[in-house]
């Protein structure tokens, strides 16, 4: 009986833990990919973060994985050309 109650102890502390680790991926994600990535991006392409934001989930919406690979890259030829 003892060993059963180790044994679970420590599963459920291993159990937390990875749960500890998957909260703590999600938020550095959520930071990565919706604060950093386009200042970064925006600030490469001199263009608002906003603006990145915003083209990627339009042409995302609209032509799915490829159109947000080229997103940034046709909003800047956009703003370029036009503005």
């Amino acid at each position: 009986m003892s060993n059963y109650f180790t044994y679970d102890t420590i599963r459920v502390f291993n159990q937390i833990k990875a749960l500890y680790a998957l909260i703590t991926l999600l938020i550095l994600q959520q930071i990565n990919g919706n604060i950093i990535v386009p200042k970064v991006v925006g600030k490469n392409a001199n263009l608002h973060p906003l603006l990145v934001m915003l083209s990627l989930f339009m042409f995302g919406s609209l032509f799915g994985i490829i159109g947000m690979i080229v997103a940034v890259l046709i909003t800047a030829l956009i703003k370029h050309f036009v503005v």
